[in-house]
């Protein structure tokens, strides 16, 4: 399944959370996974849980 993190294109397993989607974006681009929230495309705050599905954006900083 393709998701967004910051824009980005990233490839994960089906049934995967935001938290998963950050943790490859993170890995990916070689940098550490931020210690903030996670957030959706209208720069709410989501659940590192929060089910991910194909073509969603979310976030590690506020897109706004």
């Amino acid at each position: 399944m393709q998701v967004f993190v910051n824009n980005a294109p990233v490839t994960t397993f089906s049934g995967a959370t935001a938290l998963d989607a950050a943790r490859r974006y993170c890995a990916n681009e070689g940098i550490a996974l931020p210690d903030g929230p996670l957030f959706d495309a209208w720069g709410n705050i989501i659940a590192p849980d929060s089910p991910m599905t194909e073509g969603r954006h979310i976030f590690t900083h506020n897109p706004l």
